[in-house]
């Protein structure tokens, strides 16, 4: 980029994308080849219920030891810096550390994108992105579940005859 662009016009471009990854309502790390983050935006640290700076050197199992699919994410991981090639929409689930002490603990959705990347100097790292997908998968659930009750009412009215709805209706 260097190459193409001034020194002051490298700073500027490296500053706007710095602004991006702060602001963007996505959780985003980078991790080195032993899988440790090197960076991790605010999102993913509230995420994760733990500062950034907690999170930096440490892989995802001593992040979040008690999570269920730390140990998948660092093999979905090593697998993505073995072949060069992304792994997109990584569904996960689980009991955020982040909740608010008086919000009831429930269960939060996300999905997770790890992307490889390699520095010109040949310094390979990954990218993870992650969204969270909870209020829509509840939304999904609650249309579906209405959707099972509009064919069970639907099938009912068909089974009722004019007696059993007056019968009902008395």
């Amino acid at each position: 980029m260097k190459q193409l662009l001034g020194d002051a016009d490298t700073e500027n471009l490296l500053s706007l994308i710095d602004m991006l990854v702060a602001s963007t309502p996505v959780g985003i790390a980078v991790l080195d080849n032993e899988l440790r983050y090197r960076h991790v935006n605010d999102i993913l640290a509230a995420a994760n219920g733990l500062p950034a700076e907690r999170h930096l050197g440490k892989r995802f199992s001593e992040v979040l030891p008690d999570y269920p699919d730390t140990l998948r994410l660092e093999e979905l991981a090593r697998r993505v810096l073995t072949t060069g090639k992304p792994i997109l929409g990584i569904p996960l689930e689980g009991i955020s550390p982040s909740a608010d002490p008086g919000e009831e603990s429930r269960i939060r959705y996300w999905i997770d994108d790890i992307h490889p990347w390699q520095t010109q100097s040949g310094k390979r790292f990954l990218v993870v992105t992650v969204r969270e997908v909870t209020e829509q998968r509840e939304k999904a659930r609650t249309l579906h579940d209405l959707q099972i009750l509009h064919d069970i009412s639907q099938a009912l009215a068909g089974a009722l005859t004019e007696e059993d709805v007056a019968r009902v209706v008395r």
